[in-house]
């Protein structure tokens, strides 16, 4: 059987305070009940496409069909597109890092991850997918194509299969796609935004005003949905830190620096 991840990213490091990256994941076969009804919601709603930085503006109608204007409007309404994720795929992550922290890590741990967060949450991200999936299954992974990532990405991807053979034979291929077009893309989208909103009220000791949202995402799972693990991995200062001396150690361990 195959795993398919799939992944996109919210926030960007030069702009941002945090940014996230969001993944959902399942095996082939519960994909393709996820594409009906997410495409089903879709059109019920008059949308071409699902992109989370336009479905939280309240202030402006969701879609041709469906104004849903204000906050409390706007939540019920991507309501559904939550149950949708938690009911058909088996995996939700988001991870986020603090990007003046990891401005301040030491030098030798971007000769690993990159001098942009994110690449260092991919990593984090792809490893957890492969714990998820069984030791004689395979992994596919779906990227959303964007330029300034996607070569990195298939970068460490193939550093990961280089420097840990144990986790070779699960990693099967890396492609990368348009989100206008990729549903479960989408999803993963909605997925960054919502754990990138949350870590930012957290950081900013403010509330959160899709807390609702998020925790529909996030609650534990009930028994006539599919989802089987929904975690989020944090890159705060301390984590960071730990991470990092973490990274330095293996790379003279390796004699890779002195």
């Amino acid at each position: 059987m195959t795993v398919s991840g799939f992944i996109d990213e919210s926030g960007k490091f030069r702009d941002q305070k945090i940014i996230c990256i969001g993944c959902v994941a399942a095996f082939n076969e519960r994909l393709g009940g996820f594409a009906q009804e997410w495409g089903r919601l879709l059109q019920s709603n008059g949308m071409m496409n699902f992109h989370a930085t336009k479905a939280l503006r309240h202030h402006v109608p969701l879609g041709t069909k469906t104004e849903a204007k204000g906050l409390e409007q706007r939540i019920d309404a991507l309501l559904p597109y939550i149950a949708c994720i938690r009911k058909h795929l088996e995996v939700v992550i988001g991870c986020w890092v603090d990007a003046k922290a990891f401005k301040e890590l030491p030098s030798d741990f971007f000769r690993v991850f990159g001098n942009d967060p994110s690449y260092m949450a991919f990593v984090r991200m792809l490893l957890q997918l492969v714990d998820f999936t069984p030791d004689r299954d395979g992994l596919v992974l779906v990227c959303d194509e964007d330029e300034e990532t996607a070569m990195t990405f298939y970068r460490l991807y193939r550093r990961v299969k280089k420097v840990m053979p144990m986790v070779k034979q699960k990693l099967n291929a890396i492609s990368f796609g348009d989100d206008n077009t990729i549903f479960a893309v989408q999803a993963a989208d909605l997925v960054a935004s919502m754990v990138r909103l949350d870590a930012l009220a957290r950081h900013d000791k403010k509330k959160h005003q899709y807390r609702r949202l998020f925790q529909a995402l996030t609650a534990a799972p009930e028994k006539h949905e599919r989802l089987w693990y929904c975690g989020i991995a944090k890159g705060d200062k301390e984590s960071l830190a730990a991470t990092a001396k973490d990274t330095i150690r293996d790379l003279k361990r390796r004699g890779l620096i002195a």
